[in-house]
């Protein structure tokens, strides 16, 4: 199953370079990360996170994760979703992502620019078959000069009706 995901991954970022190297060891890095956290927090004092899902065909659902309402400044933004505590050597699919493949996006507060990569916020999505997705995330960022880096684990339940933080 590792194979599969690595050849996705090689898909997405160009075939046998470098760099893709490098993004798919980062994306391990960061989705082992995830499992390997113990202590959530719930809604953020930095931006506003939602969710939402909806059935696309019977049997079928799609979740979407929007990061967005920054209230402070946000660069080289990472947000990583793992889904019903998949380990890494068990998922068959790339786990919903941006900012490791792609990017880099900043967020800050009223400015928007989206060629520079200034955006007014972020969307992961992922699918499931099941109208409930248990999701452990991580939302990674820098501070302008890229000295200071800030992590948050979120644990929350997206089914339906929206999302709830999972208290830990």
């Amino acid at each position: 199953m590792i194979n599969g995901m690595l050849a996705a991954a090689i898909l997405l970022t160009g075939c046998g370079s470098t760099a893709s190297s490098t993004k798919l060891k980062n994306y391990q890095t960061y989705y082992q990360a995830v499992m390997d956290q113990i202590h959530f927090t719930g809604a953020s004092r930095y931006y506003t996170l939602s969710a939402e899902m909806e059935e696309v065909s019977e049997g079928a659902y799609s979740y979407y994760i929007v990061l967005d309402t920054p209230r402070i400044a946000m660069y080289n933004v990472v947000m990583i979703a793992v889904a019903n505590d998949t380990q890494l050597a068990d998922a068959s699919t790339m786990m919903p992502s941006i900012g490791i493949f792609d990017g880099p996006y900043s967020l800050i507060p009223d400015q928007v620019n989206a060629d520079d990569g200034f955006v007014k916020g972020m969307v992961i999505s992922g699918s499931s078959d099941t109208d409930q997705v248990s999701l452990k995330m991580l939302v990674e960022w820098q501070d302008k000069n890229g000295e200071n880096l800030q992590r948050e684990y979120h644990q929350v339940t997206v089914n339906l009706d929206g999302m709830q933080y999972v208290e830990s």
